[in-house]
């Protein structure tokens, strides 16, 4: 295989993160009980920075 077959393979892939999260519905009814996106991580058990990405996206109180 060359490089030149490298460059122009044609393959059609959608950029960007895939849309659901499986967490998204846990994560926004913690919000609406007041926890903090700390509190949220720990209780379901995952890292911070899937709260963060889910609590700042979308319209949620």
């Amino acid at each position: 295989m060359s490089l030149a077959s490298l460059k122009t393979r044609n393959i059609i892939k959608p950029l960007g993160r895939r849309e659901g999260s499986q967490h998204r519905e846990r994560i926004e009814l913690a919000k609406r009980r007041g926890l903090t996106q700390s509190q949220t991580a720990k209780l379901l058990k995952v890292s911070i920075s899937t709260v963060k990405r889910n609590w700042n996206s979308g319209i949620i109180g």
